[in-house]
């Protein structure tokens, strides 16, 4: 069966020019690849060129089928304005163009025409996914996966630095490019995003807005709209990631397998929060809760059988690790300073293990090379001697 969603993409691919502007119009998330899920989950993203600049963009729609959720579409309408806060901004996403119509003709059973308008905007192209550094992670060197975590950190402040948060970061919803001749990171995705002084949708929150994979405890728990913990559960995901770029398992995976406490914790707190109304009371509700239950839940073991974190920089990685997903938002890690120099550290650390691993490789070719000339001379010493005295026999 043709749905809305079909005829929307097939007709923006065959349309010479959207709205007097671009063209090479191509969906890039729908349908997903054989066995994966499709990305951005209410919205279709399309690749095309701009004609006024000849560069590429990123053109997004609201899928039409998730046009009967209400808090999506006014998501979807508020992340435009969102972005463009960002423009000019450095490492940051930027806008092309803001919420334009599209309008799709549909033709009914009965043969008569009526347009149904669909909005989109359009962001500036960012190339690659950092998904692929993810599928790949087995390849790449400890040094590679922390400079990569780093770059991550930096294009989470960048939008922290004006004021937004995200609340779905993963690495779907980050790529990079190097147009500038040096790799960089940048967060895309901005539906579930909101300013730090802009406005709750909904009056409350009784789940996560972003994935539940990288969602902190508190956005299950009713905190994902309030302005002064949202933001935080950014440093959580970054937790996730962090563990994910030297495990094989999803760290979500492994927290609810291997640690019943933090379900039966959640479940708790869920309870003892649903007696209060006020958020002060929510909040000093989860601070009393969580004293006593502080030595129940604990995050897995960094160290998995499996994980292909240095020893050398276990201390460092694990502890920064263990910060950034602590179970309490008013104990986690937020300090983007202080992340950026334990990575810094622990790249620093590894960059001396490499020289000194090379300069002791170079010690021992040295010393193979010099035992191999002294057994040379010897063997040489050793024939002319053998020589010497059949000649004088």
């Amino acid at each position: 069966m043709t749905t809305t969603r079909d005829l929307l993409i097939s007709e923006l691919s065959k349309i010479p020019t959207l709205n007097n502007r671009y063209t090479n119009v191509n969906c890039i998330n729908y349908p997903p690849p054989p066995g994966e899920e499709k990305r951005g989950n209410f919205s279709l993203v399309f690749k095309a060129i701009d004609n006024t600049t000849g560069e590429r963009v990123a053109i997004k729609f609201m899928d039409p089928d998730g046009t009967s959720d209400v808090y999506r579409i006014d998501c979807f309408k508020r992340e435009p304005k969102i972005i463009k806060q960002l423009n000019g901004k450095k490492r940051c996403l930027q806008l092309i163009e803001e919420l334009q119509k599209f309008n799709l003709e549909i033709i009914t059973a009965s043969g008569s025409k009526f347009p149904m308008p669909f909005e989109f905007f359009s962001t500036d192209w960012i190339e690659d996914d950092i998904d692929d550094y993810f599928l790949a992670k087995e390849d790449l060197s400890p040094i590679e996966k922390l400079k990569l975590f780093r770059l991550i950190v930096l294009a989470i402040e960048a939008i922290h630095n004006n004021y937004i948060f995200h609340r779905d970061l993963k690495p779907d919803n980050i790529r990079s490019d190097n147009k500038q001749g040096t790799l960089c990171a940048y967060v895309i995705d901005f539906g579930t995003a909101a300013q730090f002084d802009s406005k709750k949708i909904l009056p409350g929150y009784s789940a996560q807005v972003g994935a539940s994979l990288y969602s902190a405890p508190e956005a299950f728990l009713g905190f994902a709209g309030e302005r002064g913990i949202a933001k935080i559960t950014d440093f959580y995901a970054l937790g996730c990631i962090l563990y994910e770029l030297f495990n094989k398992q999803l760290y979500f995976d492994v927290l609810i397998n291997k640690n019943t406490n933090f379900l039966n914790t959640l479940s708790v707190l869920a309870l003892e929060l649903s007696r209060e109304t006020s958020i002060e009371n929510k909040l000093s509700a989860w601070e009393t809760t969580l004293e006593k239950l502080k030595n129940t839940v604990k995050p897995p073991d960094y160290l998995e059988v499996g994980c292909s974190l240095p020893g050398s920089i276990s201390d460092l990685i694990t502890g920064l690790f263990e910060n950034l997903i602590i179970f309490d938002f008013n104990k986690r890690l937020t300090d983007f300073d202080k992340i950026r120099r334990i990575v810094d550290t622990a790249i620093l650390v590894l960059q001396n293990d490499k020289l000194a691993k090379k300069r002791n490789d170079q010690k021992r070719l040295f010393k193979e090379n010099k035992i191999k000339n002294i057994k040379e001379k010897e063997d040489k010493l050793s024939s002319y001697q053998t020589k010497k005295g059949k000649l004088l026999c």
